[in-house]
């Protein structure tokens, strides 16, 4: 009888142990291992995007110089070329539409309305709404997914589309002022379109009507109210 209650004691002993090696895995070991595991893969996805944009920019030549340089500090290559994916994404996400637009609005509009040609010919292309439009920020959390996937695809696509614009404009220069040179152009031309299809937007929300509107219904439906 004594046997059995040390070996219950014993038991319980492992078993407590168990249940808490088993509690501080699931609530510790998980967690630190997963983001490890995540931040892990995403420093290599970016170092490796950073080697491909170097091989893009300086060709396979220059790109297995610097790998196998030996001089260079090795923490500059591993900080510096995972930088370049991350650099990408935060100019795509300066969101420099809407400051144009909010600089075009408050500053250029008021001061071209006080030129009385200008003013005219621009009044003549696009005529002044009925109404002042409202400026809408949509918020939640899919307008937000979908700016941080904008962002994303946004900056880590423009070397690649800068490239391509480099080599049929600007044929004479080396690879690193065609995709430089190319990479502006394409961010410039973008930026424009959709500053202007923003103003435009914006612009259609004042010569917005309400054909069926009854102001007497608005009048009658205010008396019930009250």
């Amino acid at each position: 009888f004594v046997g059995t209650k040390m070996e219950r004691r014993r038991s319980l002993r492992i078993l407590s142990v168990v249940e808490r090696l088993d509690r501080s895995v699931t609530t510790v070991l998980s967690p630190i291992s997963t983001t490890g595991l995540g931040m892990l893969s995403l420093y290599y996805v970016a170092l490796s995007y950073g080697f491909l944009v170097i091989g893009l920019i300086g060709g396979r030549q220059s790109l297995t110089r610097l790998v196998a340089n030996t001089s260079m500090n090795p923490l500059l290559v591993l900080v510096g070329v995972p930088m370049i994916p991350v650099s990408l994404i935060m100019l795509e996400a300066l969101d420099i539409e809407d400051k144009s637009l909010s600089l075009w609005r408050d500053r250029v509009s008021p001061s071209i309305s006080r030129l009385p040609v200008i003013s005219t010919v621009v009044e003549y292309l696009w005529p002044t709404p009925h109404r002042t439009p409202t400026v809408s920020h949509p918020s939640g959390f899919i307008n937000t997914i979908d700016y941080i996937a904008r962002s994303i695809v946004g900056g880590l696509t423009l070397p690649f589309f800068g490239y391509a614009i480099g080599r049929v404009l600007f044929k004479k220069h080396n690879n690193l002022q065609k995709v430089v040179l190319g990479g502006m152009l394409f961010f410039f031309l973008k930026t424009t379109l959709k500053v202007y299809l923003k103003q435009q937007q914006f612009r259609r929300q004042g010569f917005r009507r309400v054909l069926d509107h009854s102001p007497t219904v608005d009048q009658n439906s205010q008396l019930v109210i009250n």
